[in-house]
C-alpha cells in the first residue's frame, strides 16, 4: 500500500527523504562509474563527429517536440509564454537514465552507441546544464513574483500567530512556567514586528483576518448561548443576521468594509 507522508512526523519525513536523496546520489554514481571503466577516452575523440551529430539530431527532436507540444497546449489551454518554452527546450537534461540503458545494449555496434551516448549525457552537463541558469536570468524568470514573496511573508505571518495562540493555550493549562512562556512570547512577538515592519503592505492583511476571527468568535459565542438558553432564539437569529452581514462585508471588501459605500453591494448580494 501506499504511505501517506503527511501522517508521518517531521523527522521522519525529513530522514525519508534524505535517504531516498543518498540512494539515488549512490545509484548515479555507480552508473557513471560504470561507464567510466567501459568509455575510451580516445575512442571517443575518434568518434567526435558521430557524436556531434547526435547532440545536434537530440537538440533538433527535442526543439520539434517542446515548441510543436506547447503551441498545440497553448491554443486548447492556456498559453504558455514563449519564455518558458525556450526554458523547457534548453533544459532537457539526460543522466544515468540514458547511461543506463547504453550499458544495457547487447546489440551489434553497441560501443559506438555508449560512446555517443556519453557524448550527449556530457554535452547536455557541462553545456546545458551550466547555462541554463544564466538563461533563466536572462530571459526574467529567476525574480520572486512579488506575490509569491508576499504569500510567502503571510504564511510566516500565520504560523506565528498560530504558534503564539498555542503559547497562550500551554500556559493558561499550566504546561508552560511564566518565564518560559514570556520568554518564547516575546521572541514570538519580535518576529512577527519584524515581518511586519520589512513588510507593511501585510499589516492591512492581517487585519482583516483578525477582525473576521473575531466576528467568527463571535458567532461561536452566540451560537454557544442559544445552546445553553441564556438568549432566545428570536434574539439568535437577529444577532446572527447582523454578524452574517458584517463577515460578508470583511469577506468581500476586506480593508474597505469600514467604508460605508459598500452597504448596498452586500444588500444586492444577500438579496435584500
Amino acid at each position: 500500500g501506499s504511505l501517506d507522508l503527511q501522517k508521518l512526523s517531521p523527522t521522519t519525513r525529513i530522514t525519508l527523504y534524505n535517504f531516498w536523496d543518498l540512494l539515488a546520489f549512490l545509484a548515479n554514481s555507480a552508473v557513471f562509474l560504470l561507464l567510466g571503466l567501459e568509455i575510451n577516452i580516445a575512442r571517443l575523440a575518434e568518434n567526435l563527429p558521430v557524436v556531434v551529430l547526435a547532440v545536434v539530431a537530440i537538440l533538433l527532436s527535442r526543439a520539434v517536440v517542446v515548441y510543436s507540444m506547447t503551441w498545440i497546449s497553448s491554443r486548447v489551454s492556456d498559453p504558455i509564454p514563449m519564455r518558458y518554452r525556450h526554458v523547457m527546450f534548453w533544459g532537457g537534461l539526460r543522466g544515468a537514465v540514458s547511461l543506463a540503458l547504453a550499458l544495457s545494449l547487447t546489440v551489434p555496434g553497441t560501443e559506438q552507441l555508449r560512446t555517443m551516448t556519453f557524448g550527449v549525457v556530457l554535452f547536455t552537463l557541462l553545456v546545458q546544464g551550466l547555462t541554463i541558469e544564466p538563461l533563466i536570468k536572462r530571459l526574467g524568470l529567476a525574480k520572486i513574483s512579488r506575490s509569491a514573496e508576499q504569500q510567502r511573508q503571510l504564511a510566516q505571518l500565520m504560523m506565528l500567530r498560530a504558534s503564539r495562540r498555542e503559547l497562550d493555550t500551554l500556559q493558561e493549562d499550566g504546561l508552560l512556567a511564566q518565564p518560559t512562556w514570556q520568554a518564547i512570547t516575546d521572541m514570538t512577538e519580535e518576529h512577527m514586528q519584524s515581518v511586519l515592519h520589512n513588510h507593511p503592505e501585510l499589516e492591512r492583511t492581517v487585519l482583516v483576518e483578525a477582525r473576521q476571527d473575531l466576528l467568527r468568535a463571535k458567532r461561536n459565542a452566540l451560537a454557544e448561548a442559544l445552546h445553553l438558553s441564556v438568549i432566545s432564539e428570536e434574539v439568535y437569529r437577529e444577532q446572527l443576521g447582523q454578524l452574517d452581514r458584517q463577515l460578508l462585508i470583511w469577506e468581500r471588501f476586506g480593508e474597505y468594509a469600514d467604508r460605508p459605500w459598500h452597504t448596498g453591494s452586500v444588500a444586492e448580494t444577500r438579496g435584500e
